[in-house]
């Protein structure tokens, strides 16, 4: 067989594997990933999706090694280590997972969900400056997310700077009323806030009531299983 016929093989097998990705059937395609890397062992998709199913199902050692393998092949794909650092953060090698982080993003600067997540880490280790300058900089990048300017405001209500945590809390309640994490987080700042009159204070917890019932439960921080905190 032609090297040239052997590609085009590889390509269809991994063309079926993927759209059996995409509809859920994992076994399926695991199969067919494992058959490209017998066939190709370096061959980047195939790693790093058959280490994505290996992620999924709680094996996150062989995942690791499946899209650190991806890497080898193909080390310029910011997304390759977008993925590796989710693993590494499942592993608890969170050194590890910040340093996949940066470089996916000095590969792609603009790379959002890359740098919000690591915001997220930054704040998960105490490290509370880099993290604030993380979340800036998506902020200026994506200002319409309610989801970001509330991961930066919780941030600074940890730090205790309530003035610029309830600026941060309020942006996103405004983009998204009924994000009731946002606003639970935005209450409790304001009731640490000696700048603002009790009345300001009673007409937000009652907005809390209006847009957040008790039965509504949206708790979305993150793009990382979108965590409250």
């Amino acid at each position: 067989m032609s090297p040239l016929a052997s590609q085009n093989i590889i390509l269809q097998m991994m063309q079926t594997a993927y759209s059996y990705h995409q509809q859920g059937e994992l076994a399926q395609a695991e199969k067919l990933y494992q058959q490209v890397l017998q066939k190709e062992p370096k061959h980047p998709d195939a790693n790093q999706l058959l280490g994505v199913i290996a992620h999924k199902f709680g094996f996150h050692s062989a995942a690791a090694q499946l899209v650190n393998n991806a890497i080898v092949a193909d080390p310029k794909n910011p997304q390759r280590y977008y993925v590796l650092a989710g693993i590494l953060n499942k592993l608890g090698e969170t050194g590890k997972a910040i340093n996949c982080y940066k470089r996916a993003l000095e590969l792609k600067p603009d790379f959002i969900e890359a740098q919000n997540n690591l915001g997220l880490l930054y704040k998960n280790t105490y490290q509370y400056e880099d993290a604030i300058a993380c979340f800036k900089q998506v902020v200026a990048q994506n200002p319409d997310s309610a989801i970001i300017w509330a991961n930066l405001g919780n941030v600074y209500k940890e730090v205790g700077s309530m003035v610029d945590a309830i600026d941060a809390l309020e942006k996103a309640v405004n983009l998204d009323p009924s994000f009731s994490a946002a606003y639970s987080n935005l209450l409790l700042a304001l009731n640490y806030s000696s700048e603002l009159e009790p009345e300001y204070i009673f007409q937000k917890h009652q907005e809390w009531e209006k847009h957040c019932p008790a039965t509504q439960n949206k708790s979305r921080f993150s793009f990382q299983g979108r965590k409250t905190q």
